[in-house]
Formats: C-alpha cells, structure tokens, sequence
C-alpha cells in the first residue's frame, strides 16, 4: 500500500471531481443541512498528503484538525469502550429506517 500510495499521479480535474463527488455524497448522507461543513472538515482533516496534493483539496485548519482527530477518535474510544454493543448494525438501523418510511407512505396514501 506504501507503494501504491507513494506514486506521484498527476493532477485530472475528473479525479479532482470525483474526490469533491464523494466528500459531498458522504456529507449530505451523514450530516443534516447546516452541520455538513462539519463533515467536509472532518474528511479534509483525515486524508493523508497524497490526496490533498494530488486532487488539489484545500488543507484544513491546524485546530480544526487537531479538534476532528480528537473528536474521531473520542467517538471510537466511547463506542469501543463505554457504550453497550448496538443491538442493530448501522446499514440494518437504515432499512428498518427505510422500510418504516415506505411503511407509512403506503398508510398515507
């Protein structure tokens, strides 16, 4: 992996693109509208160099980083450690979340 992510690769305005298609996807799936700059930062605060260089995304701000690194990883401490294990996976709780809604559309109509 080391090797793979060493390679200089050019800089594409598709993979450029394509790297902003995935931020935005990941933040408006995670993030309700008005915390989605927070998903933003908090994905710029994780990628290593080489994405930064290569697809031209800006670097966030040291204190932002620093605060999202600590954020992260205090939300897997408290989830690994503290909390009980969730009865349901995340991708379950979403189909139950998706049937329920399809559940009452069909109620309504």
């Amino acid at each position: 992996m080391d090797k793979y992510e060493a390679i200089d690769y050019p800089y594409t305005a598709a993979g450029a693109a394509t790297c902003e298609a995935i931020i935005d996807q990941f933040t408006h799936r995670w993030f309700p509208k008005g915390t989605r700059f927070l998903g933003r930062q908090m994905i710029l605060s994780l990628l290593d160099e080489p994405p930064h260089r290569v697809h031209r995304l800006p670097y966030p701000n040291v204190l932002i980083r620093k605060v999202m690194e600590f954020g992260f990883a205090a939300v897997v401490y408290i989830q690994e450690r503290i909390l009980p294990d969730p009865q349901f996976s995340t991708p379950e709780k979403h189909r139950r979340a998706e049937a329920g809604k399809k559940l009452r559309e069909v109620a309504v109509a």
